[in-house]
């Protein structure tokens, strides 16, 4: 008997029912599309905001365990006249900073002679050893050395392989008291430093008075020689407070395609010339001349910049530290106003709002420079600033406002042609900074 044929029926989707099935869940993809977008553009921005803002937390609190100044060092992409300019501007590595140890002279209770210099009355002079008595030894022969060996390698083309034990725009004091002195100088037998007019009563205290040859005189009362010799300096003592070095904590670099802008960040407000604890570097010990615009000084790209922190959590200073120091001095402000850090993408650096590479730059200490840098980062709302209160040291992550577009309004504002002065995009664009909460970075 025959079993009866059944009729299998293939279970499953035509070609085209399958084609209409996939056209639905693109275009269902396609309208969901720009609905996350705004929750997934900028994410990378908001990482390395949160990174940075942990790294700068952990230099804080290292300077208040440790009871003195720490810091941030910001490293520059470029430090060449010859490299692109975006990279000038550019940081995608941070480093803890810290501050050696004073050096207080080779010797146990080293001490400098000090004398005015008759050629230029704001320089003084703190002699190794006294010039009228020569000694077989001097307080300071190791800095001697060190100095004589770096320039015998940089005359041979070599790059040295340290750094100064003192440099120039580092600070002195005298018998652990008095203001700190700028040095501006350093010879092998002698340090330069500059001593303001206001000062000059203090340092004056430190002139060698003569040898009392009375208090040697057979029979004179012992008690009018100890009052005779306490007028005789034989030197004085001495401390000098060096610059930032990089410590031996391991680097933080910035996420893929993200960096700092330092052609936009910097100050929170302009500095006053008076309020300056530094000078020209370029000419040291000549009068500072004030910021005219909110963001870090225009010099040299050799320097970086090192934010240190007070043991109290707040900013102390901020340095421009030479990526080569024995080749360049450091030398050093003090804020007046929250400190602001623009987290961007790199591919904006140093562009103007057609996207391309500023070329009005002029380099310029005085920092009175008006060009379009930092238009692109400017008008990117998805960038984030980084705010630093120096009182308290306390970070804000704030988004950024766009200055070229009113969002009232949707007016859009195309700057003047530079160079212009760029000081009011800069403050409008951390306009939402002032409002003293935290977007966070997640």
């Amino acid at each position: 008997m025959n079993s009866p044929i059944h009729d299998h029926r293939r279970r499953g989707m035509t070609l085209i029912e399958l084609l209409v099935v996939i056209s639905i869940i693109v275009l269902v993809a396609g309208a969901f599309v720009p609905m996350l977008q705004p929750l997934t553009r900028g994410r990378r921005v908001r990482e390395a905001a949160r990174q940075v803002n942990v790294f700068i937390g952990g230099a804080q609190a290292r300077a208040v365990e440790q009871g003195r100044p720490v810091g941030i060092w910001l490293e520059r992409a470029g430090h060449e006249i010859d490299q692109p300019i975006n990279a000038w501007y550019t940081c995608y590595r941070m480093y803890v900073a810290e501050l050696p140890d004073a050096y207080t002279g080779d010797l146990f209770d080293a001490r400098v002679v000090i004398k005015p210099n008759v050629a230029n009355a704001a320089r003084w002079f703190a002699y190794f050893e006294d010039p009228d008595v020569p000694t077989d030894f001097s307080c300071c022969d190791s800095v001697t050395a060190t100095n004589q060996t770096i320039a015998r390698m940089i005359s041979n083309n070599q790059e040295p392989t340290f750094t100064p034990l003192v440099n120039i725009g580092d600070w002195i004091q005298f018998d652990g008291r008095g203001p700190h002195y700028m040095i501006t100088g350093i010879d092998a037998t002698k340090f330069e430093f500059f001593v303001e007019p206001n000062d000059m009563p203090e340092i004056r205290k430190f002139l060698r008075q003569p040898m009392p040859s009375t208090a040697l005189v057979p029979g004179m009362n012992p008690q009018q020689a100890a009052a005779a010799f306490q007028s005789y300096q034989a030197g004085v003592r001495f401390a000098i407070t060096r610059g930032p070095v990089k410590s031996s904590v391991s680097p933080f670099e910035l996420p893929r395609n993200t960096a700092i802008d330092f052609s936009v960040s910097g100050y929170g407000v302009p500095f006053d010339s008076k309020q300056m604890l530094f000078v020209n570097s370029l000419v040291p010990g000549t009068a500072p001349v004030p910021t005219t615009v909110a963001r870090f000084r225009e010099i040299n790209p050799e320097y970086d910049i090192v934010i240190m922190f007070s043991p109290q959590g707040g900013v102390d200073r901020v340095y421009y530290a030479a990526h080569e120091p024995a080749e360049r001095p450091t030398f050093v402000e003090q804020p007046q106003g929250p400190l602001h850090l623009l987290v961007t993408r790199d591919d904006k650096i140093a562009r103007n709002l057609q996207k391309t590479l500023s070329t009005d730059l002029t380099i310029d200490f005085t920092q009175n420079v008006h060009t379009s840098l930092g238009e692109a980062s400017l008008e990117d709302q998805d960038n984030l600033w980084l705010t630093m209160t120096p009182q308290s040291g306390r970070v804000l992550i704030t988004p950024n406002s766009n200055p070229f577009s009113n969002p009232m309004t949707g007016a859009v504002t195309t700057p003047m042609s530079a160079p212009y002065d760029a000081s009011p995009n800069i403050i409008e664009a951390r306009r939402l900074t002032g409002f003293g909460s935290s977007v966070g970075g997640n």
